[in-house]
């Protein structure tokens, strides 16, 4: 199946440098993957603090995450689904939901 290189690399940079670095007993991130009838669900999860409501909305949002959603746009259009989200017992989960599209060989 394809998905768009490094689509998750600034998602995971950023817990890294957000969520897990600022924490002194460090975290956890947590990546799965799978498949939905003609999707392929991405979801990460890590155990920091979570995301603030503005930058849920898009305001705030730092380079490497406006660079994803505008990425995931031009690949797929409105035909995915990009949502960031606090996790009531602390993190953040994002979840994508792209077409599937199998590998041509």
């Amino acid at each position: 199946m394809r998905i768009p290189s490094l689509i998750l690399q600034p998602l995971v940079e950023n817990a890294i440098k957000y969520a897990i670095a600022p924490m002194e007993e460090g975290g956890k991130i947590t990546v799965r993957v799978w498949l939905d009838k003609d999707y392929v669900c991405l979801e990460m999860l890590d155990t920091g603090p979570g995301i603030s409501s503005s930058a849920k909305a898009g305001n705030n949002v730092g380079i490497g995450l406006r660079n994803t959603v505008d990425r995931l746009h031009e690949f797929y259009a409105d035909n995915h689904t990009f949502n960031l989200e606090s996790v009531p017992s602390g993190g953040l989960k994002v979840y994508m939901q792209l077409p599937l599209e199998k590998t041509v060989r």
